[in-house]
């Protein structure tokens, strides 16, 4: 995980949806929606916003339902 995730001004589910997904990376479990939606305590609009968010800045990409993070120098800053 990246301390630069919490100075981009991303939105708390933003956030909390890179944190879930690095967290399930580490744990060696599968990096996808699957995985995720069962610890994702918010509706899937949130986490579907969410993952916009994080795709359109390059933070996370999602090919099918396998979710991948990218690494902090390729991010985009927020506008």
């Amino acid at each position: 995980m990246d301390q630069k995730i919490f100075s981009l001004g991303l939105s708390v589910p933003a956030v909390t949806l890179y944190l879930l997904l690095d967290a399930l990376g580490a744990a060696a479990a599968p990096v996808d929606l699957a995985s995720a939606r069962p610890r994702w305590h918010a509706s899937e609009d949130e986490l579907q916003a969410a993952l916009a968010e994080l795709s359109g800045l390059r933070i996370a990409s999602l090919h099918g339902e396998q979710a991948r993070l990218t690494p902090p120098d390729s991010w985009q800053a927020v506008a």
